[in-house]
């Protein structure tokens, strides 16, 4: 009963296709086709319930292999949905489709994601000391694996490695951060306790940008040197 009721689908759908001038061969691959039109509200079903539209959007590519049958013989066959993972790094996922019988299909889903990333409001050119204020936050969609690769505010004393033209995203490979000390500077270096600040006047040894430890020598400690960690420019702490 099950195979002559998709002969009788089958034969119908030729019939149509063949009275509107297609070919035999046209006819089939229309034919062909009618088999994933059948499964495809069913994967669109299981996408809308499980990718959350605002983190992601999707595009439903298709089955990895043409579909030569009913997937489980019958276009009314339950199936079960599995695959899409929201942590993947991928652009291209593989969904598992799979009927009771056993009978099973892969089917592929494009994913992008949203993500806020600062957009020029100006052209920048190499070098150039950027400014928050230059810079207004969009959200687009990226590539996963490409959604670290996006610079973040704030954005402090730092230069581009290229030009930027208005309206492109900033991303984090472009930037340079500058150094805030640099070695051979006469400098400013601060030890501080719960009741008392001190001050000295030292010489940095190597450079570094904020946060980073750096060497420096005073001459109103008796050492050869000391470390000191970076907070601003010509400005460190004493470790």
């Amino acid at each position: 009963m099950a195979f002559n009721n998709q002969m009788r689908f089958l034969l119908v759908l030729v019939f149509i296709f063949t009275s509107l001038g297609l070919s035999a061969e046209e006819a089939t691959k229309q034919d062909t086709s009618a088999f994933w039109l059948n499964l495809k509200p069913k994967v669109i079903e299981y996408l809308d319930k499980n990718v959350n539209a605002s983190n992601f959007k999707y595009e439903l590519m298709g089955p990895v292999v043409p579909m030569k049958k009913f997937l489980g013989n019958l276009p009314s066959v339950p199936v079960t949905i599995s695959g899409f993972n929201p942590n993947s790094k991928s652009d291209i996922q593989t969904l598992l489709v799979k009927a009771k019988n056993g009978e099973f299909i892969n089917v592929q889903v494009k994913i992008l994601k949203y993500r806020n990333v600062l957009v020029s409001k100006k052209n920048h050119a190499v070098n150039e000391l950027l400014s928050i204020e230059n810079f207004a936050t969009e959200k687009r969609l990226v590539i996963p694996r490409d959604y670290d690769l996006y610079a973040d505010a704030p954005l402090g004393n730092v230069t581009l490695n290229t030009n930027l033209a208005a309206g492109s995203p900033l991303k984090r490979n472009m930037l340079v951060q500058q150094q805030m000390i640099r070695g051979g500077e006469n400098i400013r270096v601060i030890s501080e306790s719960a009741h008392l600040k001190l001050e000295f006047r030292c010489q940095a040894l190597t450079s570094g940008t904020v946060g980073a430890t750096i060497t420096v020598k005073c001459p109103d400690i008796n050492k050869a040197s000391v470390k000191a960690k970076v907070e601003d420019i010509g400005l460190a702490r004493l470790l």
